[in-house]
């Protein structure tokens, strides 16, 4: 009873809703920066370091260097995380270092920064994996030379501690101009040989050693880091490393750029008025924030070499937008100035891609067209050249650099500035292939294909003509920045993408395959052919596609190279069947089963005839059956019976069973009755082992039964 009568309280009693503030209720954590994850041990923070929370954010963020005397009774067991065991910088994104994520971009960059950093991200390791090399290479002694605690110099360390005994203003001014003296005073001219390996760590140890010197408030030591380190892309001994040592630096330029940057945010915000990056204008930056801004540029000015000061400037001009918006573009154009003032031109190219990549993350598209134009101005000191590389390679040093640039160009500048410099780019490129495999990669599929019968005549005829010079050895004379094969397969691909008009489509491809069909080198032919084959599928019926597959296997069987060229061959066949018109027109060429047997594993050839199979069995429910397509169809089934083994698993025996009575199913003929039964009794023969086919068969015979019933009873 007393709980019914609860109850009956409970239904009885009027709910009013409760007025509440929801304003005042929310509690807002105050947040603030650090620079360090909090389960991370490569550094640490002593009890004492911990800043009140008032305090000026630079002054919160100390580093203890005694903490490593402290043991930590969890980090001192033997025992690893097997979850952690493989987290060294580059694994997953949210178990990286302290270190390695200050490296990455501010979650509150514009939204320009974010797709510039993309579009270079993914260029980055193509030009890390492709650019090596196996010789040493010469460092200055003092980059190599390590020192104690980290890299950081016990003499540097108390930097700070000298700076609060000098009593007067006049003594500090004086410590820092005898700092900024030293800048460019390698001290030790000595140089040191080291690997590549070796380098690519020492420059990743040199990164960290920046944000340490950074944290514990060491700017001219982190300046100077950053100078001897770019100072390394002065150096041109080994080229062919070149443009990877150009990512490797200029990563640690970024990250130089990205404290400086946000230093002068910190100190210009307020809690009255915060900064966040591309939404300030300069008259909201305090005169302080813009001292410091000011200073830092006072300091790069003060270093005497071109290109350590080119490159620093260049990484610090988001900066400017602190002292006047118009600084920016003004700066840009100064420094694609001072660019033409590098002598080495592999050295100035990548200097105008760094130029353009920063420039493109704070909007200043004015320095793009002059950046290429310079490089087109001194393109002959590039074709006159003497070096140690063949002619090809040493081409091939400038492409990402230039091909960086004209994306820019491409992406960001007006259509009429475009189609000019591709207008002039076009115009050289009969004396340079470099040139025109800049011009096919970077210009637009629609631009391609409007041009297409103009690009094959250019590909046809174009030569490096400064290797015809008299002064060159005869050996010199036929040399090639780019090979026809390369230019080609770039032509091809943006056709793929968006075709000619339909009645240049014929004389496209005779006046390319009329060259490429004599090329004598067989990887050359075929690395055409890969992306070639899937324009001609598309846009030429089967029996025009057949005499491209005769072409190819005489090509191929030439010292049996289709032993080598597998993968190849099994590219170009899935290709022609994605692509290809009609499947069963396909099945009925002559030359489609030659090609088949070209492949000489037995998994590669059994893949073929299912991708082939199964592509008949989708195009259509039903279908009758032609004489060649029934000896193309059954010599594919054969091919796959015979593959199968008594080691053959039951799930490789059922998923190839299932490919044969797909297709056994969309087979008939017609109102010949007599001849389809016998076609039944052929196959169980030839597949007396397939339990599966065999079941198929058999439902097959009881259909062919009832249907001669209907027709005898009717």
């Amino acid at each position: 009873m007393g709980s019914h009568e609860v109850n009956s309280n409970a239904l009885s009693y009027r709910w009013k809703p409760a007025i509440r503030d929801y304003e005042r209720e929310k509690t807002i954590l105050k947040l603030l920066p650090t620079d360090k994850h909090p389960l991370s041990k490569s550094v640490s923070t002593t009890p004492g370091e911990i800043t009140k929370k008032g305090a000026n954010l630079e002054g919160s963020r100390k580093v203890s260097l005694t903490a490593a005397s402290i043991t930590d009774p969890l980090l001192s067991l033997t025992l690893s995380d097997p979850l952690s065991a493989h987290v060294d910088g580059t694994g997953h994104p949210l178990t990286e270092t302290s270190y390695e994520s200050t490296r990455k971009l501010s979650s509150t960059s514009s939204s320009n920064k974010k797709v510039t950093s993309k579009g270079w991200h993914s260029r980055k390791f193509d030009i890390l994996s492709k650019y090596v090399t196996s010789e040493k290479l010469y460092v200055a002694a003092s980059l190599v030379a390590k020192d104690e605690d980290g890299g950081i110099n016990p003499e540097t360390r108390r930097v700070s501690v000298t700076q609060q005994n000098m009593g007067t203003m006049s003594e500090k001014v004086k410590h820092r101009l005898e700092q900024l003296d030293e800048l460019d005073d390698d001290g030790n001219k000595e140089t040191a040989e080291i690997s590549q390996q070796d380098f690519i760590k020492r420059v990743e140890e040199l990164d960290k050693n920046l944000i340490v010197a950074w944290q514990l408030d060491q700017r001219v030591k982190s300046l100077k880091i950053v100078i001897q380190c770019v100072k390394l892309l002065g150096d041109v001994s080994v080229m062919e490393f070149y443009p990877s040592k150009f990512v490797l630096v200029t990563d640690l330029l970024d990250t130089f750029g990205r404290l400086v940057f946000e230093r002068i945010l910190v100190k210009g915000s307020s809690p009255a008025m915060p900064l966040k990056p591309g939404m300030f204008r300069s008259n909201q930056v305090p005169d302080a924030a813009k001292e410091t801004c000011r200073n830092w540029f006072y300091k790069i000015a003060s270093i005497r070499e071109l290109v350590p000061r080119l490159f620093v400037e260049t990484a610090l001009l988001p900066c400017y937008q602190f002292l006047k918006e118009a600084d920016s573009s003004t700066a840009a154009n100064r420094l694609c100035n001072m660019v033409q003032g590098v002598g080495n031109p592999l050295v100035a190219v990548y200097a105008a891609a760094y130029l353009t990549r920063i420039s493109l993350s704070i909007g200043c598209y004015q320095c793009f067209l002059p950046c290429f134009n310079n490089f087109q101005n001194k393109f002959h000191q590039v074709e006159s050249a003497q070096v140690s590389l063949s002619y090809s390679t040493y081409c091939w040093l400038y492409y990402p650099a230039l091909e960086w640039i004209l994306h820019c160009i491409s992406d960001k500048c007006d259509n009429q500035d475009v189609t000019q410099v591709y207008s002039r780019l076009l115009a050289r490129s009969s004396t340079s292939s470099l040139l025109l495999s800049l011009a096919l990669s970077s210009m637009s599929s629609f631009a391609v294909a409007d041009k297409a019968t103009q690009l094959v005549n250019l590909i046809r005829n174009s030569s490096d003509s400064s290797s015809t010079s008299e002064d060159k050895p005869s050996n010199e004379k036929t040399r090639r920045a780019v090979d026809k094969s390369v230019l080609y397969r770039q032509l091809g691909v943006k056709l793929v993408e968006t075709p000619p008009a339909f009645d240049d489509c014929k004389s496209v491809v005779n006046s390319v395959w009329k060259e490429v069909g004599s090329f004598t080198d067989v990887d050359g032919y075929i690395h055409v052919v890969e992306v070639w084959i899937e324009f001609i599928a598309k846009h030429f019926p089967p029996n025009r596609l057949n005499y491209f597959l005769s072409d190819i296997i005489t090509k191929v069987s030439v010292d049996r190279s289709y032993e080598r060229m597998t993968s190849s061959l099994d590219l170009i066949l899935s290709r022609i069947v994605d692509n290809v018109t009609d499947i069963r027109e396909l099945l009925m060429q002559d030359k489609l089963l030659p090609f088949i047997d070209l492949f000489q594993k037995d998994s590669l050839r059994v893949q073929a005839c299912s991708r082939l199979l199964n592509a008949f069995a989708s195009c259509c429910e039903s279908l009758e059956a032609d004489p060649f397509l029934l000896n193309s169809v059954m010599h594919l089934a054969k091919s796959i019976r015979d593959s199968m083994s008594v080691t053959s698993t039951i799930d490789e025996q059922r998923q190839l069973s299932s490919v044969i009575t797909s297709v056994l199913r969309r087979i008939h003929f017609g109102s010949d009755l007599e001849r389809e039964l016998n076609f039944y009794v052929e196959c169980r023969a030839n597949f007396a082992d397939m339990d599966a086919v065999l079941v198929q068969l058999i439902h097959s015979v009881n259909r062919l039964a009832a249907e001669i019933n209907r027709r005898v009873y009717a």
